[in-house]
């Protein structure tokens, strides 16, 4: 294997990895929370060495993949962040920016953690702006883009042909369990099935999933088997539900009581969650239920 990856988050949900090609270059997948920055930069520069870090892969938008970003463009500034064009705007929108803020802080007291220490979001930007077949040369290993919306409309995954390899993102979903796909589909249910397709497609041998490691070979069939089954079984209760009059705010709880429990609640805070699930529910139904 020509590159090994590393988790250098500091909390569960707050993950984030560190790829080091052989012979090539580095890149950080995602960064974390902004309250677990520090220490996520020190488990950078205690694996890099005196290597540079060059890349900073941005997935998404999401204040739990970009916050940490920010500090640790201020330890490696030469490092280049490289996030989809929407990414890249949202991050120049105050008041999306005021949003990630007040999510850290939730995150941070969920944690039991100060938030007062933990700096703010100043200097949140995109260096390089990415769309569908972009090349990320990392030397001996060459990612191409892939745009996947579903979990948000900047979501972006890193394909290696050669390696077989798969830098994965949210519109595949996240472990609930060894068993369990919670899907994360805030914006299209269609679209997010439509990659999870593609995936199945590519048939990839490694697929770094969020929130959670590398999974290899057979494993990375189970898990796009897996993401299909939960999407489209969260799909069909959510319209079940809708079908049989409940509410948006009832179904918004059933899904809630069957996705927000065991690893995804120690991992996922409430307020987090809670903000996710607001688009879910409406998306699938607009979706699948327009005409009603």
């Amino acid at each position: 294997m020509s590159f090994s990856v590393h988790n250098v988050g500091c909390v569960s949900g707050g993950e984030a990895f560190l790829l080091l090609v052989d012979s090539g270059k580095t890149a950080l997948i995602d960064s974390g929370f902004l309250f677990t920055a520090k220490g996520t930069v020190k488990k950078i520069s205690d694996i890099l060495g005196d290597r540079p870090l060059d890349y900073i892969l941005l997935t998404h938008s999401h204040y739990d993949h970009v916050s940490g970003s920010v500090a640790v463009k201020k330890r490696w500034p030469d490092a280049k962040v490289v996030s989809a064009e929407h990414a890249a705007d949202v991050f120049n929108k105050p008041n999306a920016v005021k949003t990630m803020m007040k999510l850290n802080r939730a995150a941070a007291i969920a944690f039991r953690k100060s938030p007062f220490f933990m700096g703010n979001l100043k200097g949140l930007h995109t260096d390089i702006r990415v769309k569908e077949g972009d090349i990320i040369d990392l030397g001996t290993m060459r990612f191409k883009v892939l745009e996947s919306p579903g979990h948000t409309w900047d979501t972006i995954a890193f394909w290696c042909e050669e390696e077989r390899f798969l830098i994965a993102n949210e519109t595949l979903g996240v472990f609930a369990s060894a068993e369990d796909i919670a899907p994360a589909c805030l914006v299209s249910c269609k679209r997010t099935l439509d990659f999870i397709h593609r995936v199945k497609e590519l048939d990839p041998d490694k697929i770094l999933m969020p929130h959670y490691d590398v999974v290899y070979g057979d494993d990375c069939r189970k898990t796009t088997f897996m993401a299909e089954r939960d999407t489209e079984k969260m799909r069909d209760i959510i319209l079940e539900n809708y079908d049989n009059g409940k509410t948006e705010e009832e179904i918004k709880q059933i899904v809630k009581d069957i996705i927000w429990v065991g690893p995804m609640r120690k991992g996922q805070p409430e307020a987090a969650f809670d903000l996710n699930n607001k688009y879910v529910v409406p998306t699938i139904i607009k979706e699948y239920r327009s005409s009603k």
